[in-house]
């Protein structure tokens, strides 16, 4: 943000701005808007080639769901969005899953980042309830699993409401071993 009489300014929209002072520790981020990907002005630009760089930018950016971490999509989603190859999407998943960023199940068709807990959480209780409900959309299987009970980690630090929201309708389980790359 810019200084301004000891204060560091967050420039949201041109019409809201917040004042924080500038002692407060705050982790340095830009917020990239989810409707970037439908722009007709950004779709028009040049597209970059293949690269685990950019697919890495597209997950975090580009939900299929207001639910972070876990995507019911299949190659050919990715395909369509980032108009690469099947092969090419398929190696820059491997080096993906290799670096421990994300897990695939193309059986199911599901997309799971394992560290999501580190950098989302619901902003109330109804929030939360969207997403258990938006859960249900993703077909049953280990990294659906491996999700939910992320989700109950985070309902134990969020409090005793997210954990009895959660208990009652996704109750925690192991989940076998699961392959790093399922590539089905």
């Amino acid at each position: 943000g810019m200084p301004l009489n000891g204060h560091t300014v967050l420039l949201k929209p041109i019409w809201n701005v917040t004042l924080i002072p500038r002692s407060t520790v705050m982790p340095r981020y830009n917020e990239v808007q989810q409707s970037i990907w439908h722009s007709r002005d950004f779709k028009e630009l040049s597209r970059p080639e293949p690269n685990g760089q950019t697919l890495w930018l597209w997950l975090l950016t580009h939900r299929v769901t207001p639910l972070p971490g876990i995507y019911n999509a299949g190659i050919g989603y990715v395909q369509d969005w980032l108009g690469w190859s099947r092969e090419e999407i398929t190696e820059l998943f491997s080096e993906l899953v290799a670096k421990g960023m994300c897990q695939v199940d193309w059986e199911y068709n599901v997309i799971y980042l394992p560290n999501w807990h580190k950098f989302h959480k619901p902003h109330n209780v109804n929030a939360f309830k969207s997403w258990l409900k938006v859960l249900d959309t993703i077909p049953n299987c280990d990294l659906k699993q491996l999700f939910i009970n992320d989700l109950h980690g985070k309902a134990e630090y969020l409090g005793e409401t997210y954990q009895e929201i959660l208990a009652e309708t996704h109750p925690l389980s192991v989940v076998s071993k699961v392959k790093a790359g399922n590539s089905h």
